[in-house]
């Protein structure tokens, strides 16, 4: 699985393939409300690979400006279900995008 995860551009067609995966804290989880939390990431090209990397290296400069558009985009409620086992990784890259982007702080209500 993780070369899929490696290769973006076919992401929208394995978004299915997914939802079988099991890899808590990075990839979507079995129930629609996990996959739609993932929807914006997903739809955009490269975002899920430059989350992994972000996520791996603890640094953000792989992420661009389109991926923290789409970061911006996932509700407060989502980010505890996507990244349970990464807790302190959702505010580091909403954080990155907000100030990428010039939006300041992110909020922190759902």
């Amino acid at each position: 699985m993780a070369a899929a995860i490696m290769a973006p551009i076919g992401l929208p067609m394995l978004v299915p393939e997914f939802r079988r995966a099991s890899a808590p804290g990075l990839l979507p989880q079995t129930d629609e409300d996990i996959v739609t939390c993932w929807t914006p990431v997903i739809k955009t090209h490269g975002c899920i690979t430059q989350m992994y990397e972000s996520l791996c290296k603890n640094a953000f400069s792989s992420i661009g400006p389109a991926c923290c558009r789409a970061i911006t985009d996932i509700k407060q409620t989502c980010w505890p279900r996507m990244f349970p086992f990464h807790p302190d990784f959702p505010p580091l890259v909403r954080g990155h995008c907000a100030d990428f982007l010039g939006f300041g702080k992110p909020e922190t209500s759902g």
